[in-house]
Formats: structure tokens, sequence, C-alpha cells
């Protein structure tokens, strides 16, 4: 979806099952880093608290995944990770994160989860492991991506056991 406004990402979020949500954009967390905004467009951002009940609704339909591909999203993440939303998986990065970590992150993450059959936690700690090879461009793209999950599910692996193809939400 492109240029979305902070009603129609809620409604979608609230509204409708997916696997899994991508949100690609800045973000920051809060001074305690237990909350934070995502910018979802170039003048709108959304708190994890105006998010609290659609990724409740998206959670009890099924989400398995959401990653939060933006600068300082580890308050967001905590939040959708804790127990009042409990998003079982959710990737955030600790700082700024330069395109070209970026795209190697995902080209090696959904190579090795999806392409290799790997768990999503062994899939994202080999990724890290790559990632060490652009530090001297891209210092700290080894530490960037981390993994928040629920000791409650099982660790997640694709394809994701569903009745129905993946949907993926990509902001």
């Amino acid at each position: 979806m492109e240029n979305p406004t902070k009603e129609q990402v809620i409604d979608l979020v609230s509204d409708r099952t997916f696997d899994i949500i991508i949100i690609i954009g800045h973000s920051c967390t809060n001074n305690d880093s237990t909350d934070g905004k995502i910018n979802i467009n170039d003048r709108d951002n959304i708190s994890i608290q105006d998010f609290t009940q659609p990724f409740k609704n998206s959670v009890h339909r099924g989400l398995k995944l959401v990653i939060l591909a933006g600068c300082s999203s580890i308050g967001a993440a905590k939040a959708l990770a804790s127990e009042n939303i409990g998003v079982p998986n959710v990737i955030a990065f600790r700082i700024p994160v330069h395109y070209r970590a970026l795209r190697l992150f995902f080209d090696r993450l959904l190579k090795r989860w999806i392409g290799d059959s790997q768990s999503l936690e062994v899939a994202l700690t080999n990724t890290r492991g790559e990632l060490s090879a652009i530090e001297g461009d891209c210092p700290g793209s080894s530490i960037l991506p981390i993994l928040f999950t629920s000791p409650y599910d099982p660790p997640l692996k694709f394809p994701i056991a569903a009745p129905v193809p993946v949907k993926l939400f990509y902001i």
C-alpha cells in the first residue's frame, strides 16, 4: 500500500487476516523502550498504543510475525510482543538501518527461512552472521535485527501451517 493514511493502516490490521505484517519506515522508541511510534508515510505515525486493539484482533485471527524494518523499533516490538498484545514473533532493529543492510537482511533471512526451511530464530541468527560481512560499510549491521518471540508458541517455520496461502501485508 503506497502512502496509506493512519486510519487505513489501523483498519487493515484490525479487519483483515494476515500471517505476516512488514512495516518499513522510520520509527522511534519512547524513553523507557516499552513503546514506540512507526512512521507510515511522510506525515503520519502510529503509536503502538493506537495499534493495541487492531493487533490483538489480528493475532486472534492468526498473525504469526511482524517485522518492523525501521530505525529504533525496539520499543514498538516490545509492546507488540507483550502479554497485552501478544504477537508471537516480532523482529525489530536497534539502531538506524542502512538501506544496504536492510536489503541484505531481507534477502538472507527469506532465503534461509523460506528457501532452506530453517526456523525463524535459526534463520535470523545465521542472517546476523552474514550481516557482519558489511560491518565496514554499515557499522552495527550484525546487531541490528532482534527477535522477540513468545515462549508459548513453537518455533516459526515456513511454510506457515494454515488452511489458506500465507497472507502478507506490507506498508
